[in-house]
């Protein structure tokens, strides 16, 4: 959206009501830039809290300065529309039961791929090993899990997918997978042969 409204100079065709779905500078952007292309209404749509939103402080700021909502502790449930067109969004609560129905007419994913949690695992294992003499997972530059051919640098730890490659699509994620799960039983294979 972001890249079409760059080149096109402001001509990209905008929904008159934008569901934007992220929390970072990039759903900021997205949501800032429909408002200012013409939309009546934009919303931002996010999982955690506003205080856990990985946006720069100013971006959030902007946001607010221009009237756009955010919703927290929210994810997306179900897009509801007819012959191709959204009609309405649908989320419903991380942390409870509550729900939220909006009309919309243009969805925007400006959502990070980055695996579920990987700051929180960082610091687990930061805490972990400043209390116990153990081995742990080893990180790379890219803050993602360090693997040699899906095994990490623990005997029978394997890991695959976004944890170890950041920014992938569902595709990548499959297929990685089956790589990682023949890994895994050539892994278990040497194994059982080394046992007997």
């Amino acid at each position: 959206f972001l890249a079409e409204a760059k080149t096109s100079k402001g001509k990209v065709k905008v929904g008159s009501k934008v569901i934007v779905i992220g929390g970072g500078d990039v759903a900021m952007d997205c949501a800032v830039t429909a408002k200012l292309l013409g939309s009546e209404d934009v919303k931002i749509v996010y999982r955690r809290t506003i205080e856990r939103m990985p946006a720069d402080r100013k971006e959030i700021a902007y946001t607010q300065d221009l009237n756009i909502p955010i919703f927290t502790g929210l994810k997306p449930a179900e897009i509801i529309g007819q012959a191709g067109k959204v009609d309405r969004f649908k989320a419903t609560g991380m942390f409870d039961d509550s729900e939220l129905n909006l009309p919309a007419d243009m969805i925007i994913f400006a959502i990070g791929q980055e695996a579920e949690e990987i700051k929180e695992l960082k610091e687990a294992v930061k805490e972990v090993a400043a209390t116990k003499e153990v081995t742990i997972v080893e990180f790379n530059e890219k803050g993602t899990i360090k693997t040699l051919d899906y095994a990490t640098n623990i005997d029978g730890i394997f890991a695959s997918g976004d944890i170890i490659e950041g920014d992938k699509t569902v595709v990548n994620a499959v297929k990685e997978g089956k790589e990682a799960a023949k890994a895994i039983a050539k892994y278990l294979l040497a194994k059982k042969e080394g046992v007997r």
